[in-house]
């Protein structure tokens, strides 16, 4: 294998790292622009690193047979190409739900059936625990005897208790049911009904405790039943004898036959005493003992009955206390009591002794009649006394003794009393807390631990719920069932308009499913948007994907991607293990409410074919602004299987009625049932039918007609409802409460409710109107009712990762807003109560000030949850998503600021929580509320330009905010909170970013891979892109939102165009010609290419026509249907030319215009006639000064508007040439700059314009005065570009990242011109050679100074300063760099440029080579001190330190041997021999230096003893697996005990597999190959998901004599222990990178290709990333300095140096305590700069040295070259191989620069290679 030179190195890096816009050779297609790119280190640099750059690496896409035959002229390993993914990381995605599962716990087929292998299997049958993380517990205790204790806990307890669950995810509730209820809440006599259905959901919603008992002396009120079946109360009142009690029972007790059995209700208390709700006191207090007096009678009458007629148990009912059934429920019917209950146990003493009192009846049962008291008594005596305790162990009853008082329980005056609640309270958190806690980590050992467990049950639930009152629609099923057990491979589509019955449907079709098959199938069902994890297309296909993997017990331990592509590659591969055995049936249901982005409703992740033994059954919307029908019709064309839900037929409706109501236990009267069903016959809707169902179910059978009437429509039956909740319940209460969940803004808890409402004071003054609670918050009972009566219509959703409730459907929400939401002043405040709420403005103890009844203000603690943005475990997704939300609705602008947008933790925190993008929304939102506000722009335009950065890297926010920023006026606050971030970052000495307010206005983040295609809808709205990750994708241009992404069109999109007014989106991806629709990204039609050329033209009205490219022939389609409209021939081309792969072509109204292959040709398509119609040769051959032929080629074609003019240019001169289109004739010629290269012209919307990217600008044409401007200055070049007016503009450059522009704005500087301004040290040179002449509008002749670049830096020893090459035009210049005080101390000027620079140990002498000796300079005082004796290689530069850099290795003149210098006085030591028969090329030591090693071309390679002056041995490619191999990226341990480097070779393991390129490790002291380091489990992977991952190396650095890490091309660093050749850890690396090491606790690696430019700090001992910084251009030459805690490296925009320190972080970080300021190194060269001037090229260096030991013969032609070339040719040629250009051109361009010839002394910047080259390609003729 032939070697490449170091100038062929070079040139090679330079041509693949170049940019498109950049290139020298832009019209070479040899150039493709998807080449990767290799960074070479200077093989002199100090750190221990080496790079891959003689890899070989191949062009992906080769279009030209030159290319084929330079392919094959040059030697190269084809490697695995690797598809770059999206890597998001520093915990970014931790604990976040669906984008990680691991799976060991499989379920084995072979082992028995669990009830949770049924649930995962799919089972919809089997009862499901609840997931809810919500600690419910219902306290119990009689209204009066316990008000201090509840009162005590609620202030004391509940608040800690709440916070403890809070910090482990929980939310917390206590149910009390007796606190803040007042009388009228009996009205209804449903009290006690609802306390025991608030004691189930406690039981079955609570993590731990459920149930806490307060019972003491009192047993509390006794209440006979308010609903008594028929049967039973016929008996009773048999039995009584009693009239009054008789008429009493008669009058309060209605029969109902429309309950199921019949049954006796108790009737409402004012419908008998219409003043118990009156407002007059007094009127209400006599209704009121009325019911007291008449209840106590019937009561009396009951119980007698009862115990006569019923037996002992039923008649037990008639005589209990609320507070026993309460206990019977919650405690004695429990199953787990010593983990869900608890009894707190108060005994007054000596309480019974005392006499009748009121304050005693409070405590205890005492007036009254004396049975009813005995009573009461002896079932207290046997419920406390003998049932509780048997039933709860002494750990779970709290015993509590007290004395009487007067006042009964009195802490205000009583110390014991006082120390008694004190205990309790204390006694309340630690047993609730120890439960609580005991209870969250068993938990984490059952299933519901697993988030994919708890996600099946959440869907299985609601799916039974949904088949539970299914009814009807067989056929429906029928064809479902014919489809499960049919033939087809596409899937079944339920569709339909919303509220007909779909969800219920795909319900059912679960449960069908089981049923279908002969085996028993594994069933997956998903009802988008009813969790967090199926909400988004990456959620659910992790979670779809892993219940797959555990039906199938695939033994899987991965981490599922977060990239959307790859997670669609193993859902695919996940269908496939279903079986006819174990058939697999997956059910997704409301595909419209996928979270668009993602392109979820795009359905790119949906197979087009299904695997056998696999079945899908999906429903969607079919409006197409949910997108997905309209997709669905497209992907799949099995029509039957779409099924359109058919209005139900009225056999279905009496059916679907009657099941409700047997499931409901109702009936209805012929009459009310006629009613119903003619009611729907005007609205045939089934959420009609249930809202219809809902209000017919509390009709009676007596009821008058006029009480049983219906509305007509849905909204009627919705505002009906609403009424009839305000008339129970209390208008401002219903109103406030349903706005705060309407305004919310995806629902709300309800303990948000509770808190929030509590907050509310004219709820508050409402509810106590009559009556003032000692705790100031919302009695809990009055929400519960609120919800019970509310029902099915509010629905449990996920949200932020917790549960919230909302409303069940969008007419109720559509509802509500127009009944309670449509005042905006009211809405407001709405919104300021729930912003106070997620701010937690009145938590924590705050109290919040309020007006009393009698006018006072007075101010109350309300006990809301406390809000902080992170909790132990996890972050407050609550606060972090809704706060700015509710602020910025609430017109807050000031607290909006301060409270989220300009807090940094805020800001961090959401970052990490839910990524950049609910950020910017955030922005977007509140700048269109205040577009004018500076602060909000300033801050919301920098995170804009940082979205690259932060997507991959949230911690590197204050850093990019810090870098970007620099007025902080205003912003102090966030500044304050960026410079003390919590997290580590790298924060540069200056700004080096991008700032905001200048033309660049956003950075759109959304591609994978580089972008290749842009355009732009006419009103600029929208750019539309396409990549290499094979997407295209749609950009709001105003608000930076990825609108929709169109995902796998297909290979190498190089092109896109928006048609038909911009209503197509046409792409081409290799053969294919793709047209989308731009609304919903409907793919319309696939036009193949056979011939794989993919060119096309758009033309005509609105682009509707699309030209394609034939050889002879265009093709001729309608751009909105990709119809086939004709084929025009083109006559006109001649016998050897055709329309080939390299054309230019270009449309408008009227032509086309194209070019032939040659690019020398002009031909005229008329799309009216359809005939070419002109032809003409633009450019002539011609012959340069030198005599070669040449010819220019069009690279640059537009047509304008109407199409009546042509214009065209090449990339020599770059004159714009305008043309009659029509005759071809020449117009005129504008004079262009021979520093463009024209092409992709295009033309702005008013036809006055033409423009093109130009490298680092975009180049104007103002085309009525041929006058030529530039804009948009962009560093990093620019690829392509499109405005369609001269004020916006989108662009992008070789990275992932599309570009928004504002040209109505000012430029901005990307340099630090402004900061040197004032500085002198660059400008007070006056040599004439740095006086460049610059054209102003002023005076063209005015003089301005070339600023001074650096073109090479390097550490030093002292890590306060840096070594600096710089040039200024021609002259050369050394630098010493102070880092701490940002100034060049040290300049000296140069007459040669020294091609070798050493920097040695003291930081003031350097080694330098100048042509062919060595030389050690003082740069403190600018002199020579010595040069080496004798001469060095002609063709080598290749020098190095040993002997403890005491001497300098290098080859002899004749590189056959080895010569040692003294370092000290430049003698020649010695002159080491190893026989060998090849020149030396590479030479390699450690730190120590006694071993060195020589390499030659392709191997072998010679291991020297510099101490004994020996060759110790000899070793071969052989010896080390390979062919062939090169040191120069090796590496020696500093000890020398080991030697690394790269082989390309197989893995020893696998002798059979491709070669790669392996690390290797050989021992130098035994001479044997020691170990091979290769990650085999890794590889095995790649391998069995397809092998298209590349393991091979791409760098190395030791981090320690036995440690090495290693960047691979599969962007993953692997850490090695050398001794045992064992991978010891993996780490997210780069696609390429560069690594430096030094001394200190860090590494740092930085990423070299465009796409990844990051640079890491990452921590030595625990491989965790510390910092990243992520810069917005090209760093160069990056490295720790030498104390290892700082980076530097310098841009070449920039004139000084750039050095990055680590900021933020812990103060009690040890590493963090051991860092030193550069300031605090010592000061050896002073502050000021001293200028100096050094003659290095001395007459007598040409002189032999008689002296010298080296008696080597110099190389000639014949020796350097197997074909008899010099080491320059071979040079030239290897740049004319890679670049297209002659080598006569080429050395023309070299010989411009008037350096020496000597190539080997060449030491470019790779843009001035470029503009070598550039300058010789572009040689006007003579």
């Amino acid at each position: 294998m032939t070697r490449r030179s170091g100038i062929e190195y070079t040139m090679y890096t330079a041509l693949y790292r170049r940019k498109p816009g950049q290139s020298p050779v832009a019209s070479n297609p040899l150039l493709n622009p998807t080449i990767n790119a290799r960074v070479d280190r200077d093989p002199n640099a100090n750190g221990k690193t080496a790079s891959a750059r003689e890899k070989g690496d191949t062009l992906d896409k080769v279009s030209e047979k030159p290319a084929e035959d330079e392919a094959k002229a040059r030697p190269t390993i084809i490697r695995k190409k690797t598809d770059l993914k999206s890597r998001r990381q520093d915990g970014r995605h931790a604990g976040r739900p669906g984008t990680s599962h691991r799976h060991r716990d499989h379920t084995k087929h072979h082992r028995k059936i669990s009830a949770t292998d049924e649930v995962i299997r799919g089972n919809v049958t089997v009862e499901c625990p609840s997931t809810a993380k919500i600690v419910r517990i219902f306290t119990s205790s009689t209204f009066t005897d316990t008000r201090h204790e509840r009162n005590a806990l609620m202030e004391r307890a509940y608040p800690a208790l709440k916070e403890v669950c809070q910090q482990q995810g929980y939310e917390f509730q206590v149910v009390d049911m007796r606190w803040g209820i007042r009388d009228e809440a009996t009205d209804d006599h449903m009290g006690t009904e609802l306390c025991l259905r608030e004691i189930d959901l406690c039981k079955k919603l609570s993590t731990g405790p459920s149930f806490v008992t307060f019972l003491s002396h009192k047993y509390g009120y006794r209440d006979f039943p308010n609903k008594i079946e028929a049967i039973e109360f016929d008996k009773l009142l048999a039995a009584v004898e009693e009239k009054e009690a008789l008429v009493l029972l008669k009058t309060w007790f209605k029969r109902d036959d429309n309950a199921v059995p019949p049954t006796y209700f108790l009737q409402p208390i004012s419908s008998n005493l219409p003043d118990f709700r009156d407002e007059n006191e007094e009127k209400q207090k006599s209704a009121k003992a009325a019911w007291y007096d008449q209840n106590l009678i019937m009561q009396k009458a009951l119980v007698k009955a009862a115990n006569e007629k019923l037996d002992t148990k039923t008649a037990h009912r008639y005589v209990m206390s609320v507070t026993e059934a309460e206990i019977t429920r919650g405690i004695v019917e429990s199953e787990d009591r010593s983990s869900s209950c608890l009894w707190f146990h108060r005994t007054i003493d000596a309480i019974d002794k005392q006499e009748p009192s009121y304050i005693l009846s409070r405590y205890k049962e005492c007036t009254g009649p004396e049975d009813r008291l005995q009573e009461s008594q002896d079932l207290l005596v046997d419920l406390r006394d003998r049932r509780l305790p048997s039933l709860l162990s002494s750990a779970n009853h709290k015993t509590y003794n007290i004395e009487w008082t007067e006042n009964g329980v009195d802490p205000i005056r009583s110390k014991r009393h006082e120390a008694y609640i004190q205990q309790l309270c204390q006694d309340f958190k630690e047993e609730i807390s120890d439960k609580v806690m005991k209870a969250i980590e068993d938990r984490k050992r059952t299933d519901l631990a697993n988030p994919l467990y708890a996600e099946i049950v959440e869907h299985t639930v609601f799916c039974q719920s949904k088949c539970k009152a299914f009814h009807g629609r067989q056929e429906t099923l029928d064809l479902i069932t014919k489809y499960l057990q049919g033939t087809s491979k596409t899937p079944f589509v339920v569709h339909g308009p919303s509220g007909c019955g779909k969800t219920s449907i795909v319900a059912m079709a679960a449960t069908l499913a089981v049923q279908s098959f002969n085996s028993k199938p594994g069933v997956v069902i998903r009802f988008i948007g009813t969790t967090p994890d199926s909400s988004t297309i990456g959620a659910l296909l992790s979670s779809v994907t892993s219940q797959i993997w555990r039906i199938y017990a695939e033994e899987i331990e991965e981490e599922l991607p977060a990239d959307t592509k790859e997670l669609t590659k193993i859902f695919h591969a996940a269908l496939n293990l279903a079986n006819s055995d174990e058939p697999l049936v997956l059910l997704l249901d409301s595909l419209d409410q996928f979270d668009p982005s993602g392109g979820a409703r795009q359905l790119h992740w949906l197979p087009k074919q299904l695997p056998d033994s696999v079945k899908m059954i999906l429903s969607t919307l079919p409006e197409p602004q949910y997108e997905s029908f309209p997709r669905l019709q497209e992907m799949y064309s099995q029509r039957e299987n779409f099924l359109k839900v058919p209005k139900l037929a009225d056999k279905d409706v009496e059916g679907i009625l009657t099941k409700w109501l047997d499931v409901g236990r109702r009936n209805l009267t012929d009459q009310q049932r006629l009613t119903v069903l003619r009611a729907f016959q005007k609205c045939p809707l089934p959420l009609f039918l249930k809202l219809s169902f809902d209000e017919a179910c509390r009709w009676t059978s007596f009821a008058s007609p006029s009480e049983t009437t219906l509305q007509t429509s849905i909204r009627g039956s919705i505002n009906a409802l609403f009424s009839r909740i305000e008339a129970l319940h209390g208008q401002i209460f219903v109103s406030r409460a349903l706005a705060y969940l309407t305004l919310s803004k995806t629902g709300l808890t309800e303990s948000e409710l509770e808190d929030i409402l509590s907050c509310d004071d004219d709820v508050l003054n409402d509810v106590y109107m009559y009556w003032t609670p000692p705790v100031r918050r919302l009695p809990p009972l009055l929400l519960v009712r609120l919800k019970a009566d509310l029902g099915q219509y509010l629905v449990d959703r996920g949200a932020d990762g917790v549960r919230v409730f909302f409303w069940y459907h969008r007419q109720f929400i559509e509802a509500a807003a127009d009944r309670y939401c449509s005042d905006p002043q009211f809405n407001e405040q709405m919104h300021r109560t729930l912003a106070d709420y997620f701010a937690g403005t009145w938590a924590n103890g705050k109290a919040k000030p309020y007006i009393d009844k009698k006018g006072n203000t007075e101010s109350a603690d309300r006990k809301p949850a406390s809000q902080p943005n992170k909790f132990k475990k996890g972050y407050n997704l609550r606060k972090l998503n809704n706060l700015p939300y509710q602020r910025t609705e609430a017109k807050q602008l000031n607290l909006l600021k301060e409270e989220c947008l300009m807090n940094f933790a805020f800001l961090l925190s959401k970052l990490h929580a839910s990524g950049l993008r609910p950020i910017l929304e955030d922005f977007i939102a509140a700048r269109n509320m205040y577009p004018h506000d500076q602060e909000l722009k300033t801050v919301g335009e920098s995170l804009q330009l940082s979205q690259d950065a932060l997507v991959s890297y949230p911690n590197e926010l204050p850093s990019q905010l810090l870098g970007r920023i620099k007025v902080w006026d205003g912003l102090e606050n966030l500044r304050a909170g960026c410079e003390k971030s919590p997290e580590y970052f790298l924060q540069p000495d200056r700004s080096v970013l991008t700032e905001p307010g200048g033309q660049l206005v956003n950075c759109l983040a959304g591609h994978k891979k580089e972008v290749y295609g842009i355009d732009m809808t006419n009103d600029s709205s929208f750019v539309v892109t396409c990549a290499h990750d094979k997407s295209v994708k749609i950009w709001d241009v105003g608000s930076g939102k990825l609108v929709r992404s169109m995902d796998d069109v297909g290979d190498d999109p190089e092109k896109v165009a928006l048609c038909c007014d911009d209503s197509v989106i046409v792409v081409h991806p290799d053969e294919h010609i793709l047209g989308y629709d731009f609304e919903n990204g409907t793919l319309l039609y696939d036009i193949h290419r056979e011939d794989g050329n993919s060119l096309f033209c758009v033309g005509g009205k609105g682009n509707s026509i699309l030209g394609t490219l034939n050889e002879k022939s265009v093709s001729l389609y309608a751009a909105d249907t990709g119809t086939l409209q004709e084929t025009v021939s083109c006559t006109l081309l001649g016998k050897n030319q055709e329309f080939g792969s390299s054309c230019q072509c270009a449309g408008s109204l009227r032509y086309m215009a194209i070019t032939d292959d040659d690019q020398h040709w002009i031909f005229i398509l008329d799309l009216e006639t359809s005939q070419f119609i002109k032809r003409k040769k633009i450019f002539e051959k011609f012959k340069d000064e030198d005599g070669d032929e040449k010819q220019y080629t069009i690279d640059g074609l537009a047509l304008s508007l109407s199409g009546h003019r042509l214009y065209l240019s090449e990339m020599y001169k770059n004159n714009l040439q305008v043309y009659n289109t029509r005759t071809l004739e020449q117009e005129c010629i504008y004079p262009g700059s021979e520093k463009d290269s024209s092409e992709r012209f295009k033309i702005t919307r008013d036809g006055k314009t033409l423009y093109f990217p130009n490298h680092r600008h975009v180049v104007l044409w103002d085309l009525q005065t041929g006058s030529r401007s530039t804009v948009l200055e962009q560093e990093q070049g620019i690829t392509d570009v499109v405005m369609r007016e001269l004020t916006t503009a989108a662009s992008f450059s070789d990275d992932r990242v599309v570009r928004i522009w504002d040209l109505t704005r000012e430029a901005k500087s990307h340099s630090d011109e402004e900061e040197n301004e004032d500085d002198t040290e660059f400008s007070e040179i006056n040599d004439e050679t740095d006086i460049v002449e610059t054209p102003s509008d002023s005076k063209k002749d005015e003089k301005k100074q070339k600023p001074i670049e650096i073109k090479k830096l390097m550490t030093l020893a002292n890590p306060r300063y840096v070594l600096l090459k710089a040039s200024r035009s021609r002259e050369t210049y050394l630098q010493i760099y102070d880092l701490a005080l940002k100034t060049v101390v040290r300049h000296i000027k140069l007459e040669f440029w020294p091609s070798t620079v050493i920097p040695l140990d003291d930081s003031k002498q350097i080694l330098v080579r100048i042509k062919r000796k060595l030389k050690v300079i003082d740069v403190s005082s600018g002199t020579l001190l010595r040069t080496f004796e004798g001469k060095l290689s002609e063709n080598s530069s290749e020098s190095i330190l040993v002997a403890d850099q005491k001497e300098v290795a290098c080859p002899t003149r004749g590189r056959m041997q080895i010569k040692l210098y003294d370092v000290v006085n430049g003698k020649t030591l010695a002159i080491m021999d190893s026989n060998n028969t090849k020149r030396f090329d590479d030479l390699k030591a450690g730190e120590k230096g006694t071993v060195l090693l020589a390499g030659t071309d392709d191997g072998p390679c010679y291991v020297f003893d510099v101490l004994n002056r020996t060759c110790l041995y000899k070793i071969s490619p052989q010896q080390m697996n390979s062919n062939y191999f090169y040191i120069n990226d090796a590496l020696v341990t500093d000890d020398d005990a080991y030697f690394i480097f790269q082989s390309n070779t197989h893995p020893q393991q696998i002798p059979e597999g491709g070669e790669d390129y392996i690390a290797q490790c050989w021992d130098l002291r035994n001479n044997n190959l020691h170990k091979e380091l290769f990650d085999y489990e890794t590889y095995h992977k790649y391998e069995k998901d397809g092998g298209n991952e590349d393991l091979g190396v791409d760098v190395f650095a030791l981090l320690d004599n036995r440690t090495l890490v290693c960047n691979h091309n599969d962007a993953l660093m692997r850490v090695y222990d050398l001794t045992t050749g064992e991978m010891k850890k993996r780490i997210e690396g780069h696609p390429s990178a560069e690594l430096s090491v030094k001394a200190g606790p860090y590494m740092m690696s930085n990423g070299t290709y465009n796409e990844d430019s990051a640079i890491k700090l990452i921590d030595r001992t625990t491989f965790e990333t510390t910092a990243t910084f992520s810069p917005d251009f090209e760093i160069r030459d990056l490295s720790l300095t030498e104390d290892g805690y700082h980076v530097v490296g310098y841009f070449r925009e920039f004139r000084k140096p750039v050095v990055w320190s680590l900021a933020g972080g812990s103060a009690d970080d040890p590493n963090k305590k051991a860092f030193k300021p550069l300031s605090s190194f010592p000061d050896i060269y002073g502050s000021d700069t001293v200028r100096l001037s050094l003659q290095l090229l001395v007459d007598t260096d040409d002189a032999e040295d008689p002296d010298d030991l080296d008696k080597d013969i110099d190389e000639v032609e014949s020796d350097s070259s197997d074909d008899d070339e010099s080491q320059k040719k071979k040079d030239l040629d290897a740049i004319s191989s890679l670049s297209g250009v002659s080598d006569l051109d080429l050395n023309s361009g070299l010989s411009d620069l008037e350096l020496n010839d000597d190539l080997s002394d060449l030491d470019l910047d790779l843009d001035d290679l470029g503009d070598v080259l550039e300058k010789s390609e572009k040689k006007p003729p003579a």
